[in-house]
């Protein structure tokens, strides 16, 4: 609508000028109104970009679940969009994919399984370690039924890595092969609870086959029940505190929980009973910090060990 007002204001501009000018300067102006109305509307050399999707995503299209597309992230704006392009063939959820603005992704960052295979670093380890169970139980939570790995994009060490997860720790091997391109489905599994960090943790630090995760003022960490009904829980924290007693503050879904005293001088379970409703649940750790004089960091709590087991 804009360009209408500007159409006329042009329009009356031109007419004035003619008239004021002569007949070999009016020819000259509208010659000169003519090569810059063809250069306007001239078209644009486009670029010719090939749709490279795999002929794999089409056979997806109508089977259940959600697709993990392995890398999660491709570096290029090219390559972080391929999961999209090829979700416009297969028309089914994807874990992560491309979006303009990243939305906070605890599953991403921290899950059991995912945040191994968004790293593609399966040297280092977690608190708690990701076992066969848990790994099988996240993808059986989260509803993922097939992983597609998409090699030409993996260095020879992450391709490795993702072998080591599927094909060594589960046991899996690809249901296809097209060219560059792997395809894994899961197998059905009953889904147990399980427990893992997110943010509010420092790096894992191991002295003497000892391993811990430093809390600086808050900690959280997501507690799932796959069930479909609710169950009780018992939460077993293996805590140790920075120099002091501190009282640590539990927050469970945006609710105050409770607090508990966490002591020094060695690593103490404490053991929370918890009735938990379908689904992923949010807990947060809060407690005061002190500054660790050899890494200049602030720090509160050390975390050493967490599970969950179901009450029955």
């Amino acid at each position: 609508m804009a360009m209408i007002p500007l159409a006329v204001v042009a329009a009356l501009g031109v007419r004035y000028l003619l008239s004021r000018f002569s007949g070999r300067q009016c020819l000259a102006l509208l010659g000169l109104l003519l090569a810059l109305g063809l250069i306007d509307l001239a078209r644009p050399q486009l670029a010719v970009l090939v749709d490279d999707t795999p002929a794999v995503y089409a056979s997806l299209a109508h089977e259940q679940g959600t697709l993990l597309v392995l890398p999660l992230n491709s570096g290029t704006l090219a390559g972080k969009s391929a999961s999209l392009r090829a979700q416009m063939v297969h028309g089914r959820p994807i874990i992560g994919g491309y979006a303009t603005r990243q939305p906070d992704y605890p599953l991403v960052r921290g899950a059991p399984l995912m945040s191994q295979l968004n790293r593609l670093d399966c040297d280092g380890d977690t608190i708690p370690p990701v076992d066969a169970t848990m790994a099988r139980s996240a993808l059986a939570y989260y509803q993922i039924r097939q992983i597609v790995v998409h090699t030409e994009r993996l260095s020879e060490g992450e391709e490795r890595c993702v072998q080591i997860w599927l094909e060594g720790r589960l046991g899996w091997q690809p249901e296809r092969i097209v060219g560059p391109v792997r395809l894994y489905t899961a197998p059905p599994f009953a889904a147990q609870p399980f427990v893992f960090l997110d943010r509010g943790w420092h790096d894992i630090e191991e002295v003497d086959g000892r391993r811990w995760r430093w809390m600086t003022e808050q900690g959280r960490m997501y507690l799932v029940n796959p069930a479909d009904h609710p169950q009780s829980f018992a939460l077993r924290l293996g805590l140790e505190s920075f120099t002091s007693p501190r009282r640590v503050h539990i927050v469970l879904n945006g609710q105050s929980y409770g607090d508990i005293v966490v002591t020094p001088a060695g690593i103490r379970t404490y053991t929370l009973l918890l009735t938990l409703e379908p689904g992923q649940h949010h807990m947060q750790l809060e407690a005061t910090t002190a500054q660790d004089p050899h890494a200049q960091r602030p720090i509160s709590i050390a975390i050493e060990a967490v599970d969950v087991v179901s009450l029955r």
